[in-house]
């Protein structure tokens, strides 16, 4: 099962180029399974192992180093059965978490669309889709996927607030 956020990294995602990687956050793995954390690395455009594998089960959390999170363009977790079975029961659900932190405005990573200056009025507004898919390796099993149309994307708005007096943001992944 792979969970990755986005679906198609890409140097200028709009998303990735406004946040900082911070954490992988209290994110479990099932029994007869291991997780494999990987970011999305903007100055070589590959898929990098963050962290892993992690047998389960357990509940898997940790910081991101600086030098990952100034690079990283997306996330990725990878699970992989290692059960004696046929693979991951029907149903199974898999619940990968991460948090983020806007970067500075004067940065010089996040430019599209610009920061705009803190008024009541004028907020910065982000896309942020969500897409999701899966496989099967089963015979009788089909794969699937669920995608948003890019213009039914909800967008985070950026509300100008006093430093270290808010928490307004969180993204969650779907399941599919």
């Amino acid at each position: 099962i792979v969970v990755q956020d986005p679906m198609d990294p890409v140097e200028g995602n709009v998303w990735w180029n406004a946040f900082d990687l911070d954490t992988i956050a209290q994110t479990p793995v099932p029994a007869d399974s291991t997780l494999t954390v990987e970011y999305y690395d903007t100055t070589t455009g590959e898929w990098v192992v963050l962290d892993g594998p992690i047998a389960g089960p357990t509940i898997y959390s940790s910081d991101v180093p600086a030098d990952v999170s100034e690079v990283a363009g997306g996330v990725r977790f990878v699970y992989d059965y290692t059960g004696d079975g046929d693979g991951f029961a029907p149903g199974t659900d898999v619940e990968p978490n991460f948090t983020a932190t806007l970067r500075p405005q004067d940065d010089g990573r996040y430019t599209d669309p610009a920061y705009v200056e803190p008024t009541d009025a004028n907020h910065t507004f982000i896309p942020n889709c969500a897409q999701s898919s899966a496989t099967a390796s089963t015979d009788g099993v089909p794969g699937g996927e669920a995608q948003m149309d890019p213009e039914d994307c909800p967008e985070v708005e950026l509300i100008p607030t006093d430093p270290g007096t808010a928490d307004l943001m969180n993204k969650e992944f779907g399941q599919s």
